[in-house]
């Protein structure tokens, strides 16, 4: 225990919670996640890789987030993207389609009993185009 306490220097006894809680913050920081510094280029980066990536496409943009394009890399850490399709317009029913939208295809929101953030599966309609395509709420609340 000597031997690894001169190592990493901890002052007192061996049960200093405050300085084990220190060490293994520096630990986390150096070893797993980063510097904040290291963790802020790697947001800048992936701002930089989405923007080069929304350019590419007027038809779909992608928004990355969770905890790597955080700039967290850890164990279990993930991307998640979201695309946004440019061409299509989400309304309720009743809504009047914005003149700025009339060249969009119009899909309408129907309220459903599936949680939050959640689609309800469904079905699209195949073939006649004036039908409405329905699709569930997926509102985060």
């Amino acid at each position: 225990m000597d031997r690894l306490r001169r190592h990493i220097a901890i002052e007192g006894p061996p049960w200093d919670i405050e300085n084990i809680s220190v060490l293994i913050s520096r630990l986390i920081e150096r070893n797993m996640m980063g510097t904040e510094e290291d963790i802020r280029f790697r947001r800048r980066a992936l701002l930089i890789r989405e923007c080069i990536i929304n350019t590419t496409s007027s038809d779909c943009n992608i928004l990355m987030c969770g905890s790597q394009s955080e700039g967290l890399y850890m164990l279990g850490s993930d991307y998640d993207f979201m695309y946004v399709i440019n061409n299509v317009v989400a309304l309720y029913l009743g809504q009047i389609v914005p003149p700025e939208d009339a060249h969009k295809t119009v899909l309408y929101v129907r309220e459903s009993d599936c949680r939050p953030g959640y689609l309800a599966k469904g079905g699209l309609p195949m073939g006649d185009t004036s039908t409405p395509v329905w699709m569930a709420n997926t509102s985060i609340d």
